[in-house]
């Protein structure tokens, strides 16, 4: 189970840099993890765990299309990781 939400934690670092964001680690693991755990409890993770995430990094100042980019990169990491 820990490795499977580092691993979480390194798709959206991945993701941030991806839509150029550069991010503390601790800010988006922290951020993954909140945002991971609770989506895939409340069922939709797309939805409610990036409502997660755009919260949480609107805070920090990123912009929607910068959040948007980084969400669309984990959400396709994850699905291609679990299909594999």
């Amino acid at each position: 189970m820990a490795m499977a939400y580092c691993a979480l934690t390194l798709y959206e670092v991945l993701g941030l840099r991806y839509s150029g964001v550069t991010i503390t680690y601790k800010r988006a693991a922290s951020t993954a993890l909140l945002a991971y755990s609770v989506g895939h409890n409340v069922g939709i993770a797309f939805l409610s765990g990036g409502a997660m995430c755009y919260r949480m990094y609107r805070k920090v100042g990123l912009s929607a299309t910068q959040i948007a980019l980084a969400i669309l990169f984990g959400t396709a990491t994850f699905t291609l990781g679990a299909a594999l």
